[in-house]
């Protein structure tokens, strides 16, 4: 998956807990030229940016990319 010039590593493995997610895997961000510049842990928690009920739509249309996005965003944030 990439996402403007950054790559991460694999699909997300999460665990649900009501509005909250928590990776089961760790993932980890590259760059444009394949050198990782973060690691996310597994057992980070994410809400997927905090993305209002209804707009939620536009994430499951544009799936697995925009939550991978959310969770680098939200550990970012953090």
């Amino acid at each position: 998956m990439r996402f403007e010039g950054f790559r991460v590593s694999h699909d997300l493995h999460v665990a649900i807990d009501g509005g909250n997610y928590t990776l089961l895997k760790p993932i980890t961000v590259f760059d444009a030229d394949n050198i990782a510049i973060m690691t996310i842990g597994e057992g980070f928690v994410t809400d997927f940016a905090s993305i209002p009920l209804a707009l939620q739509f536009f994430n499951a249309k544009h799936g697995p990319g925009l939550r991978r996005a959310a969770v680098v965003h939200d550990f970012l944030y953090r």
